[in-house]
């Protein structure tokens, strides 16, 4: 899914701004794997004895093998060829200048993101049920897959061949590409299970044998679609869209005819009727170490998994349906890191909206974001549970809304009045009144390091203003106390979802609060641009700039991951130290706004910049010593 916003981080910063930041993402998920998750399996004398040579032959003398080769050759043909041509059919096929393809092209993948959970929640559910057999599921998700793009397709070969121009086509086509990559997510619980269902020990050999094949078909696939293109005059209809329909029906038959779910045993080469049964424990001791089946916690919204062993209770994690690892500092890093990466890219992607010309629409920036927020949300609570829970009050949540709708719509707002990297810089200093409201609220303490290094920040804040006002024409000091009272009530807003939400006895998950804070949120945003008059003018720019609306929804889906990942952190951590990982998220955004939306420097942003890493480095320092105490503490009381 992040490979698909590649058009427009290329449209925003270039070719190369996909490279630094997939490269970056790379390196950052490799060391973290390898730290924290990479192990040497423990192999004992029996397993090692009973090693045989893996049985080729057998596999292809299988017809369920063929019909996922097949199958899967079919898929990478009809996917990656149009992922190659879909910006170049907008353009050349509808007519679209780069901008609008660009941020167009991302919408047949982001609908294949959110049909993904569903699809598997629903097959999970026919089997679970008994409703279907696993060999009726994967067949009836495999159909769905192929079927209903191939009737996309042909819908879109049609408008096309009408000859239908205008916004009405154009939408039309996009539409109906949007829903056919919507419907191909349902390959997901047919294709790329069908490996793990007919053999679980050879289940890495047969992906891989299969993905051989498919990666050729990418290949020839991108190929033949420019070829033909050359030899049709240009028909995208007969080039791109007939062969995959063609295609995609011949694999619904071939999967129909030959497709079995049930398991084989390749090294007898004969089916089975059930999975071999692990061996029961010799011993009272050998089975006391084995760990009992971990269920989600009842009562958690679907945020934290218990799992049960003859010793030891523990809830763990889980953010995004990802079950976090025990080991503290290793929860810490990924939460952290997730919240890094997806900021910047939300931090990237909203300033490219506010440098759109004639962009200025701090309300209707706000009402999109928080409906983004809200369907995310509830879409997440409804997976992880069956339905959408509700642990928290409907007052609770009425605050909570009036403070994070407020928050959010004083930061745009500013965003008139201030350069992007000043209002990160601001809003950095979050830390001080968190840090005064958890006093107050909560009942927190601080020492006079923790006073000091938020001194040095203020210090950095106030260099970094009198850098705007020499480099900025339409510098306003209202910019500058529309966010300080957006600080001010994001910081209330932290605090208050930690006590009210996180630190109860029957605590929210990180969706339900972000769905329905977000949608009652969106309510106040609504309002508010109907009274305004900046509704009717919104509308009319984004029709003008269709890129503006998906630009948004973009940045909103990263905006809400890492405001998952954010919660995540006060629930499991606390505001304070989620505030430092904040600060550090907003000091690597200022580098990557100046990097990639150069700015007149002067001395002043250099200052001001060094002050707030200085302040940064030693609200970790202070971190680190804290822990060590405590560490420290615990062992003298052992």
């Amino acid at each position: 899914p992040i490979a698909h916003a590649a058009p427009p981080i290329i449209f925003l910063s270039g070719w190369q701004g996909v490279f630094y930041l997939f490269g970056a993402m790379g390196v950052a998920w490799a060391m973290g794997w390898k730290f924290f998750f990479m192990k040497s399996p423990e192999v004992t004398s029996d397993e090692s004895k009973a090693k045989d040579a893996t049985p080729f032959g057998a596999f292809f003398k299988n017809g369920s093998f063929w019909a996922i080769f097949v199958v899967h050759f079919v898929w990478n043909w009809f996917y990656y060829s149009i992922l190659a041509f879909l910006p170049t059919f907008f353009q050349a096929g509808l007519g679209l200048d780069l901008a609008k393809s660009s941020f167009l092209s991302i919408l047949p993948y982001a609908s294949t993101v959110a049909m993904t959970f569903l699809a598997g929640s629903i097959a999970n559910s026919w089997i679970s049920s008994g409703k279907f057999s696993v060999t009726t599921t994967r067949k009836i998700a495999l159909s769905i897959a192929f079927l209903g793009p191939a009737a996309c397709m042909a819908a879109i070969s049609a408008v096309l061949l009408s000859g239908a121009t205008g916004f009405a086509a154009t939408a039309s086509i996009v539409a109906l590409l949007s829903l056919t990559f919507a419907l191909g997510a349902w390959s997901r619980p047919s294709l790329f299970c069908s490996h793990q269902d007919i053999s679980p020990k050879y289940a890495g050999v047969l992906l891989g044998i299969t993905n051989t094949g498919a990666a050729i078909a990418s290949l020839i696939g991108t190929f033949a679609t420019g070829a033909f293109l050359d030899m049709t005059g240009q028909s995208w209809v007969m080039s791109l869209f007939v062969p995959c329909i063609i295609l995609q029906a011949l694999g619904v038959a071939v999967w129909l005819a030959m497709f079995n779910g049930e398991p084989v045993n390749f090294d007898a080469g004969q089916p089975k009727a059930e999975l071999p049964k692990p061996e029961e424990p010799k011993s009272e001791d050998s089975a006391a170490g084995i760990a009992l089946l971990a269920t989600p916690r009842r009562g958690s919204g679907g945020q934290g998994r218990r799992v049960l062993t003859a010793e030891v209770k523990e809830d763990l994690p889980v953010v995004l349906g990802m079950t976090l690892p025990s080991n503290r500092n290793a929860q810490f890093l990924i939460l952290a890191s997730g919240a890094l990466v997806c900021s910047l890219g939300f931090a990237a992607l909203q300033e490219g909206v506010f440098r759109i010309p004639g962009f200025k629409f701090a309300g209707w920036m706000t009402l999109v974001t928080s409906l983004t927020y809200a369907i995310c949300g509830f879409a997440e609570n409804y997976l992880m549970n069956g339905r959408i829970v509700r642990h928290a009050s409907w007052k609770n949540y009425w605050i909570l809304s009036v403070l994070t709708f407020g928050g959010m719509y004083l930061t745009n707002f500013a965003l008139k009045f201030l350069t992007y990297a000043s209002r990160i810089v601001f809003k950095s200093a979050k830390v001080v009144p968190v840090m005064i409201f958890a006093t107050i609220i909560n009942g927190k303490r601080f020492s006079v390091g923790e006073y000091l290094s938020v001194a040095v920040l203020v210090a950095g804040i106030i260099l970094f203003t009198l850098g705007d006002v020499s480099a900025m024409p339409t510098f306003n000091p209202i910019g500058v106390v529309l966010i300080v009272i957006a600080l001010c009530i994001d910081a209330i807003c932290s605090n208050f979802e930690e006590k009210k939400f996180f630190r109860v006895e029957t605590p929210s998950s990180q969706s339900e609060v972000l769905g329905f804070a977000s949608l009652i949120g969106s309510l106040y945003a609504f309002i508010t641009l109907a009274f305004s008059g900046e509704l009717s003018v919104a509308l009319e720019h984004s029709i003008a700039n269709p890129q503006v609306v998906p630009l948004i929804c973009l940045f909103s889906v990263l905006g809400y991951v890492s405001v998952t990942f954010v919660l995540s952190l006060i629930k499991y951590f606390g505001a304070t130290e989620t505030e430092i990982v904040k600060s550090l998220r907003k000091v690597m955004s200022i580098c990557l706004s100046f990097i990639i939306f150069p700015k007149a420097l002067n001395w002043k942003y250099i200052a001001g910049f060094i002050m707030v890493v200085l302040s940064t480095i030693m609200t970790f320092k202070i971190k680190m010593d804290k822990a060590a105490a405590k560490a420290a503490a615990k062992l003298k009381e052992a």
